[in-house]
């Protein structure tokens, strides 16, 4: 069948969820993609990265307004990964503007 797309209102979630922190993965959780496979990769859209083989990284479309959310409410955002590629990733996400804190 097919997928029932509803809003959800994040605010109100956040809230009623109370969270402390919120730790996201990143590859396969915010992009699709590995970002080891991304060195060279630039970002060249609010939510994608190409390199100059063409390939691209994009964010998954719900990330950045759940970022903002939390952000918003006031949650530390942190990233938990096993990446090699701390200095591509870390260069990936300031392009995105997510907003993060920590990264363990």
């Amino acid at each position: 069948g097919e997928a029932s797309h509803s809003t959800v209102d994040l605010p109100a979630l956040i809230a009623s969820c109370n969270p402390s922190v919120a730790i996201f993965d990143l590859d396969s959780t915010l992009w699709n993609g590995n970002c080891e496979n991304f060195d060279a990769a630039r970002v060249v859209a609010p939510s994608e990265a190409s390199d100059t083989a063409g390939r691209t990284l994009r964010l998954f479309p719900e990330v950045s307004a759940v970022f903002e959310a939390l952000s918003r409410a006031g949650v530390p955002i942190g990233i938990a990964s096993a990446s090699p590629a701390a200095a591509t990733a870390t260069r990936l996400l300031r392009g995105f503007r997510l907003d993060y804190g920590h990264a363990v």
